[in-house]
């Protein structure tokens, strides 16, 4: 019942603000507060393999917008 509901909105939540890392990522890329060879090649293979999927998806355009 509830704890079921709760856990699933909690996941739905993980995607979403997994998104918004993402963006933010790339925000802080894009403004050159750090660079993309910084992250461990771990992230940097993860992070690439997201974008193309997103982009193959025609859904790259950014969720967080210009905060910096």
């Amino acid at each position: 019942g509830e704890i079921e509901s709760l856990s699933q909105l909690l996941m739905h939540s993980d995607a979403s603000i997994v998104r918004v890392l993402e963006d933010l990522v790339d925000l802080l890329i894009r403004k050159n507060v750090i660079l993309f060879t910084e992250l461990p090649a771990e992230a940097q293979a993860k992070l690439q393999s997201r974008k193309q999927l997103r982009a193959r998806l025609g859904d790259d355009q950014l969720m967080v917008s210009d905060i910096l």
